[in-house]
């Protein structure tokens, strides 16, 4: 089973909300923040004026209209369900806001720290207000008595906390197949604010924020020390998706009459892996994804819904041979719309090189199960479960490759095997698992942290 969990940095906290809480698609979550930027900013008067707009400014709490924003906020997220605590999935969703100089979450679970994370029992229209709530542009909104303002004052790009975040839902040995960061464009120079930064009545506080804010609102720098600091194998999984504007100055905040040009510069970018000039440290081997790198991450999220649920490891008579047996499972459930598109697009698998087809499947009330076994040799090369997509489009399914290994054995008495990752330390986990062993219990965690995706699988025995 795979347990999703979003949060965000300003606009990708609105997007998280709706993908994470509302099962939205992504074109669907594009058209609320369309709507939103659209009838959303309508400025207070002479507050964008070039004459009199630094006077204007100082005199107001923000630029632009908070009760309309409100009004139009309200509205994207009107279907239900409506609010942030209790989770109807299996998806983990947070969102950040910055309260009195110090980040915190608002999240759909619960783990204790009222100093990290606020009180989540609210509509989910007013989460997408303290998570957006950026300086100068909107009032703050109050929650739990206290003034929320825009999440990525302090974090713009929050992928460190992902991970953080992603080790106390499942421990700080948790495995990823992937971490993808998408970035909202950047230049060689930064955005024009307006030049009063921040309003008379702003609290003292603040005014530091926002000056680093505007420095740093392409969360390019950020993604930079998240990668100098991590090791080899979080690098390899590792992705971020940006753009750059050529004309050499990043929109503004609230360019709202950019966006069409700003989708025009995505929609024709080319993220293609080029020797020395891509953030990854691992190439995907097929000539199809090494050309579009869209396709692969598309087909690698994908991929990372399947997993493998062992259910016996016998030995058979030819030394050092077992015969592995399981399933391959899907982590949407059967209620879910997902299942069904996600087997649509599914060709067949492969296990270890043998072609397994899907068959036909009838979501209705049963999960998507599909039995497999297979013979494995103590030391050989390790296993690999492969899902395609298309043509040259195969991508393995979460955790995988793994490698077999005899935990311990004894004359007749069962013999205990273990699959694992590569990389993982064997006997923490010998001594972790040693008394449930026999019994295949496995789980698949992946975080979605605003831009940033995270995933992780752990195989138990």
């Amino acid at each position: 089973m795979i347990q999703r969990s979003l949060t965000n940095a300003r606009q990708g906290g609105m997007i998280s909300l709706g993908l994470g809480i509302q099962q939205r698609s992504a074109s669907d979550c594009i058209k609320i923040f369309r709507k939103i930027c659209d009838d959303g900013f309508h400025a207070k008067p002479l507050t964008t004026s070039r004459a009199m707009g630094y006077i204007a400014r100082l005199m107001r709490r923000s630029i632009y209209k908070t009760s309309q924003f409100e009004a139009t906020v309200r509205s994207a997220f009107g279907p239900q369900p409506t609010q942030v605590f209790g989770r109807t999935n299996s998806t983990r969703v947070a969102v950040t806001t910055t309260v009195e100089s110090k980040t915190m979450l608002i999240a759909n679970y619960n783990l204790g720290d009222s100093e990290k994370y606020m009180r989540s029992e609210l509509p989910l229209w007013r989460a997408a207000r303290c998570t957006s709530a950026a300086p100068m542009y909107f009032k703050p909104i109050s929650h739990n008595g206290l003034d929320c303002h825009d999440g990525g004052l302090l974090y713009n790009n929050p992928v460190q906390r992902a991970i953080n975040e992603c080790n106390k839902l499942w421990g700080s040995g948790a495995r990823y197949d992937l971490i993808l960061s998408v970035g909202s464009g950047y230049a060689a120079n930064p955005a024009d604010v307006p030049t009063a930064g921040t309003t008379t009545r702003s609290p003292h506080w603040l005014k530091p924020l926002v000056a680093a804010f505007i420095s740093s609102m392409n969360g390019q720098t950020a993604w930079e020390q998240y990668i100098e600091s991590q090791m080899p194998k979080i690098k390899e999984k590792s992705f971020r998706l940006n753009v750059e504007f050529r004309d050499g100055k990043e929109p503004a905040l609230d360019a709202t009459d950019q966006i069409g040009r700003m989708e025009k510069t995505a929609h024709e970018a080319k993220f293609q892996a080029v020797e020395g000039k891509t953030w990854f440290t691992r190439e995907p081997a097929s000539s199809v994804y090494r050309s579009d790198l869209l396709l692969f991450l598309a087909d690698k999220i994908c991929s990372s819904m399947f997993f493998f649920q062992l259910t016996s490891i016998d030995e058979l008579r030819m030394n050092d041979i077992y015969s592995i047996k399981g399933w391959i499972g899907c982590q949407f459930q059967p209620n879910e719309p997902a299942l069904r598109r996600i087997l649509d697009r599914t060709h067949y698998f492969k296990v270890k090189g043998d072609r397994q087809e899907k068959k036909t499947f009838q979501a209705g009330n049963r999960c998507f199960r599909l039995p497999i076994e297979f013979n494995q040799q103590f030391n050989d090369v390790p296993i690999s479960i492969e899902v395609y997509f298309g043509v040259n489009r195969s991508v393995p399914i979460s955790g995988f490759p793994m490698a077999f290994e005899v935990c311990g054995s004894f004359l007749n008495l069962p013999v205990y095997a273990c699959l694992k990752m590569d990389l993982q330390d064997l006997k923490t986990y010998w001594d972790d698992n040693k008394e449930n062993l026999g019994v295949a219990v496995p789980r698949t965690n992946t975080i979605i942290w605003g831009s940033s995706a995270v995933a992780e699988l752990k195989v138990s025995c």
